[in-house]
């Protein structure tokens, strides 16, 4: 269903950092029996925002953002308990702990923002105050299931059998090998091609239009897309610039 938006519906698809393959998975878990309010208060805020800030055509890589609001937040709810209960599962094993106040925080912030303010990254994990809503509690070399219950690092699973736990081991710079894994220091990309970390490319002039649900929420939150971030930190400054120019025009008008 197209957006009523006329803003909106003059957006294009962020194709360039889809096909980079940088959106965020979710957590997988069983089924949830006690729903987690904060995940539900979550999903009441991106829904509305996602279908006035986005255009249908960028909402449809992302399967939780529905056919219109209502299925928006039933889908995003689903998916974000889930989440949830795979955090929680990890707490139990004292490898993370859920932050319940982080994800309100990051619930009111997408009440309060404006699209400008929303639309500089394709996941909701690359807001300000969403970027993280579990806390990493594996050191180096212990045990671990996800990349978001190591500190400073990453889950390596290479080699381990389905169900069996990995082990938490250093960011890889540059030239290292990235492959079945989240591996790549903070900032930098994993090549696609030689699955290899590599700096990411320059992003471009002006910044390619985006919108903040084109791929699923993650409230695991940690690392991951440093790279995506950047972009949206770039295309947030140049927002800034732009209305700060604007306003001086009218002002010197």
């Amino acid at each position: 269903m197209p957006s009523s938006n006329p803003r909106a519906a003059n957006r294009i698809a962020p194709l360039v950092l889809m096909t980079l393959g940088l959106a965020m998975p979710l957590a997988a878990c069983g089924e949830v029996t006690a729903p987690d309010p904060a995940a539900t208060e979550l999903a009441k805020a991106i829904c509305p925002k996602a279908w006035s800030c986005c255009n249908a055509n960028q909402l449809t890589n992302n399967a939780q953002a529905g056919t219109d609001e209502a299925s928006c937040e039933k889908l995003t709810d689903d998916a974000l308990q889930k989440s949830v209960l795979g955090i929680k599962d990890s707490q139990k094993k004292g490898r993370s702990m859920y932050d319940g106040a982080k994800v309100e925080a990051c619930a009111a912030f997408i009440r309060g923002a404006t699209c400008d303010d929303l639309d500089v990254t394709p996941h909701v994990s690359g807001l300000p105050a969403c970027g993280s809503f579990a806390m990493p509690l594996v050191a180096l070399d212990g045990a671990c299931a996800n990349d978001w219950e190591c500190i400073d690092g990453f889950c390596d699973r290479t080699g381990v059998a389905n169900g069996a736990d990995g082990a938490c081991h250093a960011l890889r710079p540059v030239g290292q090998s990235c492959a079945n894994a989240n591996a790549c220091e903070t900032a930098l990309a994993c090549d696609g091609a030689t699955m290899t970390c590599v700096q990411p490319p320059a992003p471009p002039s002006p910044p390619p239009a985006m919108c903040f649900y084109a791929s699923g929420c993650n409230v695991t939150g940690g690392r991951g897309g440093g790279s995506l971030l950047a972009l949206g930190l770039l295309a947030s400054a140049v927002m800034r610039r732009r209305r700060a120019n604007d306003q001086g025009s009218r002002t010197r008008a």
